[in-house]
């Protein structure tokens, strides 16, 4: 009868509620979370376009816009999940990367840059190291005592993350060969420092950064994971001491023991309170 069909329905209708049974028109969507590719291929052209100066323009009009950019380009590469990325999308990523990080002085984008790639060493992206020597340029203006006055706290809390992650790396290419990729972009470097070449005088701007950031940084974020660098750059030091006595001509146990006759003073002024 049309009741008994009713409460059949009616009882169909709960079971499914509960989950308890499907009906044949039942579709289940199976919802995929988004990749770098697929991504890319809908945003990828416009915000690549965004970061890379014009031929006939030669510095950002819109800052605001540049950066936002620079945000959801280092977040899609380092957040979403991985697979192996199209040779047009990661060429690109990396120069834009190499570009903005080897400008003479930080703004807006270089910003952002810095801050949403805190974890760009620890991802599986192919050969990302190739951007090492940009990081420690534009980590190394970070401390300097002028520059540090007006370098949000949340650019230095990431590059000392980003140093955190990268210190140990030249210790396990000292007699590697050092493929210089960093034509097309110049980096700029203190004067006290030497020029770029190998591993080892990469491990020499890494211990002036050190030293530098331990010697003006007040943020506790920041320093936690200063502290954490020194300590993994001085175990580094230990392990291959030999080996750099015979090719670095500047000791690097001088910087250990300055950097840790900084540290005392700070404890025993109570500037840090550990």
């Amino acid at each position: 009868t049309s009741l008994e069909l009713m409460l059949r329905w009616r009882s169909a209708l709960v079971m499914i509620a509960r989950g308890g049974l499907k009906p044949v028109f039942w579709v289940e969507a199976v919802v995929r979370p988004p990749t770098i590719n697929t991504v890319m291929d809908i945003y990828g052209k416009h915000l690549i376009e965004a970061l890379m100066p014009q031929p006939k323009q030669a510095n950002f009009v819109h800052f605001e816009g540049a950066s936002f950019a620079m945000e959801s380009l280092c977040k899609i590469f380092t957040r979403l999940r991985f697979e192996e990325v199209k040779k047009e999308y990661l060429a690109p990523f990396y120069s834009v990367l190499a570009y903005h990080l080897s400008k003479k002085h930080f703004d807006l984008i270089t910003n952002e840059l810095l801050i949403n790639c805190t974890d760009i060493f620890t991802s599986k992206l192919p050969a990302v190291t190739c951007l090492i020597p940009f990081f420690v340029s534009s980590i190394s203006k970070v401390w300097g005592y002028t520059q540090m006055k007006t370098t949000p706290v949340l650019v230095r809390q990431a590059s000392s993350k980003i140093l955190s992650s990268i210190v140990s790396h030249p210790f396990a290419f000292l007699d590697a060969p050092y493929v210089k990729l960093h034509g097309a972009f110049p980096l700029l470097f203190s004067p006290k420092l030497p020029e770029l070449v190998d591993a080892q005088s990469l491990i020499l701007h890494i211990q002036t950064i050190i030293k530098e950031g331990l010697t003006n940084e007040k943020d506790s974020e920041a320093l936690s994971h200063l502290l954490w660098s020194f300590s993994t750059f001085g175990s580094e030091l230990s392990l291959h001491c030999n080996h750099l006595f015979i090719k670095v001509d500047v000791p690097s146990q001088t910087m250990i023991i300055e950097a840790l006759s900084v540290i005392m003073e700070k404890l025993e002024r109570k500037h840090w309170i550990p």
